[in-house]
Parts: structure tokens; sequence; C-alpha cells
């Protein structure tokens, strides 16, 4: 084992302590020092909220794609289509519709960007992508193998393969946790290879109506795979060429359970239709703490993971943690109030808004490297 050593008060000063274990790359922070990696700015462009813009019924996690030349897709699950906008904001295309012919939908899983100008539709309940050369439709492709679970989201795209996140939230199962795999799929074929496994919901939380259990992450680009429990601040990173795993880790409390975490918690479940008992008192005094310390988790295409804080309205994180990929500590962004990040760019961040009444819109902001850093 090689190991760098530093005196013990480094790493609590911001510099790492590195050393290898069993092939494993671990780097080793203290608290992670107080400084930003990137500001984000004023909207570029904003569509959803004017008179005349195209109204969303509702955009969900997973569904955007963020092109080369600043053309943006978005899938809207509530209407199921994906709207394709120029990069200047305007409308390009409308793509699809809800039945079961090509270029329709039933269930929009995931819109991501394939080689070049393709774009691909993810879903579910037809068990098909649907594939576009920029907004000109082009084919369909089946995933039909019953073994790969009830539930699939593409992640990622390499040439010839798709990346896919294998889940389900099944009852009954007697283990400790549920378990997820990240797999990689050769497309035309009917090969399926595991990239990780990992724990992805807790047994003894599963159905439970309260409360705020730990869990599985996953963050995945073309280059490598990132998971994470949200109870630990500790992220393993696998490249997908080759070369070591990284474990990243560092010390920071979890948020407090406080009067204005529940308040924002409340008002998140509330827009969502949730029934009373999951925010009834009864329901926050089965509260406990601590409460998990990380949000959601992202890798981007260039070499860097996004970790967000852990707040009561999943939906707007205030903050992220942004590492690269070989563990360096590139520092904190502070997202905008009601701004949830959905595609991270090399210079822009493509995100939805809400209103007051909750209405939706797509924003595209820039992302600048912070001054000083």
């Amino acid at each position: 084992m090689n190991v760098v050593a530093f005196p013990v008060s480094v790493a609590s000063q911001g510099m790492p302590m590195v050393r290898d274990s069993a092939g494993v790359r671990i780097v080793e922070y203290g608290v992670l020092p107080e400084r930003r990696a990137y500001e984000v700015g004023e909207p570029i462009y904003r569509v959803g909220w004017d008179p005349g813009d195209h109204q969303f019924g509702s955009i969900n996690w997973m569904t955007g794609a963020l092109f080369p030349d600043g053309r943006v897709a978005v899938g809207d699950w509530a209407n199921l289509n994906v709207v394709v906008l120029n990069p200047d904001g305007t409308i390009r295309a409308v793509l699809g519709r809800e039945g079961e012919g090509p270029g329709e939908f039933q269930y929009i899983a995931s819109v991501t960007r394939y080689v070049g100008d393709t774009l691909v539709v993810e879903d579910d309940y037809s068990r098909r992508f649907t594939f576009y050369a920029d907004t000109t439709f082009v084919r369909t492709e089946r995933f039909d193998d019953p073994a790969l679970g009830i539930r699939l989201m593409v992640s990622a795209w390499r040439e010839g393969d798709a990346l896919l996140r294998i889940s389900s939230y099944r009852t009954g199962f007697t283990e400790p946790w549920l378990m997820a795999s990240v797999v990689r799929h050769r497309l035309g074929t009917t090969q399926w290879d595991t990239v990780v496994t990992y724990p992805f919901v807790q047994r003894a939380e599963l159905g439970q109506p309260t409360g705020f259990p730990a869990g599985g992450l996953e963050g995945v680009s073309s280059h490598v795979v990132v998971t994470a429990l949200t109870d630990r601040t500790e992220i393993r990173v696998i490249p997908l060429e080759g070369g070591r795993d990284v474990l990243i880790r560092w010390e920071e409390d979890p948020p407090r359970f406080t009067d204005a975490f529940w308040e924002e918690y409340v008002a998140y479940v509330k827009s969502r239709n949730w029934l009373p008992i999951y925010w009834s008192e009864a329901a926050r005094a089965r509260v406990k703490e601590p409460l998990p310390v990380l949000g959601d988790m992202q890798a981007d295409e260039w070499g860097r993971i996004w970790v967000s804080t852990f707040s009561g309205d999943p939906r707007h994180p205030p903050r992220y943690r942004v590492f690269a990929a070989d563990g360096t500590w590139l520092g904190w962004v502070d997202m905008p109030p009601r701004f949830d990040l959905l595609i991270i760019g090399e210079d822009r961040v493509v995100g939805i808004e809400r209103d007051a009444y909750d209405q939706q819109a797509v924003s595209v902001r820039p992302l600048r490297v912070a001054e000083g850093r």
C-alpha cells in the first residue's frame, strides 16, 4: 500500500489526505473549505411563465438534454411530449404525443443526448427507446428483458451503449437494503453488463409515511459512475474506461430539524398532493435526527461531481458541493431560489424554476468560474 502522508492538521486546513488501499485511491478531507467553485448568473432565457410561452405540464428529473450548440430538449411527462428549444429560447419543435405508435409515448422516463445531434426518449411503459436526428423521428428500439426489473432509466449514453439505472420499490424484501444497479446495454443486442450494484432503499423505512430515511444515490456520465448513501459523507467514483476507483470522504454535520425545515417539507408534499399522513403533527413527531446530509447527485461530462445539500424541499437544494472525479475539491455552488438543477453544461446550467403558483418554466443560466478560484 502506498501512502501519501500528511500531518493530522492538514485535512482540517482544506488539503486532503491521499492514500491507496487495495487498488482504490482514497481522498479524505476534514471540513470542506468555504470557497465557491462557480457562480450561476441571471437567466439567458426562461420559457414557461410569460403570456404566449409554451405551458409545461410537469417536467421531471432526468428528462432533459443539452446540445453543444445550446439547444435544449426537455420532456413533459404530464403532456407526454418533448419540447426542443433553440439557443435563444424559441420553440424549435414539440415532439410526440400520447399513444403507442412511432413517435408516441405512454410514459417519458428520461430524455438524453446520444452521439452528435441524436436525441433519445425512453418510454418505460412501452419498453422502448425512440431516436430522433435533431427533431426528425428515426426509429424505435425495444427493451423487453423481464430480468431487468420494473424500472429503468437512461442515465447516460456512450456510442453504441446505453447506461441504465435499474431499480424498483417492491415491498416484502427481507434484506437490509433493496439494491439498484447501473448496467451497460449494447444497442441492437440483448447484452446487459452490470457496472455497479449499490444500496438503494432501506427495508425498515420502505412505505413508511414519515421521516427522512437514508437512501442510495447514483450519478452517471459517459466517463464515470458515482454512488453514495445520503447519510454518509462519502462518494465512490468508478471509471468506465478502467483505472482505479476513487473514494472521496469529508467531515460535515447534517442539517438540523427546525420549524423552517418542516415548513419547507410540508409545502413540498402538499404541492405533490400527498396524503395528510405525510405532513400531520403525528408525522412530525416521528421524525428522528440525524437527518441525511446529502440530497441529489450528478456527474457531468466535464469530469465534475455535483452533490447537493439535503433540504426539506428536494426540488430546490440551496447549495451543491463540486468535486473533480479524481477527488479534488472545487468548491460550493449556490443555486438561485426555487431553481431545480436539471442539466449541467460546461458553461451553463438548465433548470426548472417555479413561480409562487408552482408553474414551471425552463431556465437556462450561465455558469461562470467563481472569482478567485
